[in-house]
């Protein structure tokens, strides 16, 4: 509980600021003139979200943008809902870690932090792409189910199939992308299966009969996506290419992009970085550092404590 709190106060503290940012950016500018433009939502989606084959999330973002003309604090709203979304997902990350690598605490709350720092999208301002973040937050919610389900002899199916939901509903209706994360689930599953002592063949059947029920859900989409393309003015822009494994070119220029494009961003502000922020920067990464590496003595410390203090009471006061 200590760690979740943890967590959620760093997202609170690293994305907060984005109350003050009080405007529209980028192609929310757009969306928000075709939501004044559009009476209905038939209207909207016919700006464009029909030639992108993205109806379901023109959905969602039409009724998300005409929250500025049906309230006087849309901004407060949009940025509640983000910042609700930024604790969540690396939250459930942790839980996710934390119930799949028993007794990993300290690396749960590690990746779950790396999360916050460095998450998959940073463009938090920009509105369209609350979707994505929705998307994302599902997964390791659907991830987290999984292993809550499977972990015991006995498999808790309600979980199970609001794992599937909570998967369905991220690709279906917010971000088609998130399929790729039904790979990884068959290792999940089978790393599950594995601890709980499943070998050989019986953990290759274990694990397949669970992961395909997820992967079934996968085939429409994924159908769908290789048979109907976009049109009109979005023409074009998603291609299919089978041989796209085989250009190492574009690997090398993505892993290039990965490892040092955002270098390159942070180099030209440079000159925005104070004297005193670099000092406080490695003041606070030693100190962080430390209580880190204390973190675990000191939470068994006030665990024992506790211990200590109720066997001290009688049960009556034990009671209140």
């Amino acid at each position: 509980m200590y760690f979740l709190v943890v967590i959620a106060a760093i997202a609170i503290i690293s994305y907060g600021r984005i109350y003050f940012f009080n405007d529209i950016v980028w192609d929310d500018n757009c969306w928000l003139l075709a939501a004044y433009a559009s009476s209905n939502l038939e209207q909207f989606l016919n700006t464009g979200f029909y030639e992108l084959r993205r109806v379901p999330m023109g959905a969602f973002l039409y009724y998300l943008f005409s929250l500025h003309k049906t309230t006087n604090h849309p901004y407060l709203i949009w940025h509640t809902i983000n910042i609700i979304v930024q604790v969540i997902t690396p939250v459930f990350l942790y839980l996710f870690i934390k119930g799949l690598f028993r007794g990993k605490e300290a690396l749960s709350l590690f990746i779950a932090v790396s999360f916050v720092a460095f998450p998959l999208d940073y463009t938090l301002p920009y509105l369209t792409v609350i979707s994505y973040r929705i998307a994302i937050m599902l997964t390791m919610i659907s991830f987290y189910l999984t292993v809550k389900a499977l972990e015991k002899d006995k498999p808790e199916y309600f979980l199970f199939l609001t794992a599937i939901l909570m998967s369905t509903i991220s690709y279906y209706a917010f971000l088609e992308m998130t399929i790729v994360f039904e790979g990884a689930r068959l290792f999940v599953i089978g790393y599950i299966f594995y601890k709980r002592d499943s070998k050989g063949k019986f953990l290759i059947k274990d694990t397949i009969r669970y992961w395909l029920t997820f992967f079934l859900f996968c085939i429409p989409l994924i159908i769908y996506k290789l048979t109907f393309k976009p049109y009109g003015i979005y023409e074009g822009i998603y291609k299919t290419n089978f041989l796209f494994p085989l250009e190492w070119k574009e690997h090398a220029k993505m892993i290039r992009i990965l490892l040092f494009y955002q270098w390159k961003i942070f180099w030209g502000y440079r000159g925005d970085v104070r004297f005193w922020t670099i000092i406080i920067s490695v003041l606070a990464s030693i100190v962080g550092y430390i209580f880190l590496k204390r973190l675990p003595n000191i939470v068994n410390g006030i665990t024992l404590q506790s211990n200590d203090i109720l066997k001290n009471l009688y049960f009556k006061e034990r009671l209140f």
